[in-house]
């Protein structure tokens, strides 16, 4: 999925739970090896997560 559908489902996990943790781990992956837009979007969704922690 994109970074956009990846925060939406994001805020939809309860914090904490495996599915959100995986979600997590998605987003770092994207951020890493996207360029450009999808990686400034990706270390977005990760700002956002940490955010709420």
């Amino acid at each position: 999925g994109s970074p956009d559908e990846l925060a939406d489902r994001l805020l939809e996990y309860p914090l904490g739970s495996p599915a959100y943790a995986q979600a997590c781990r998605a987003a770092e992956r994207l951020a890493q090896t996207q360029q450009g837009a999808a990686k400034r979007q990706a270390e977005m969704v990760l700002r956002v997560m940490k955010g709420q922690r």
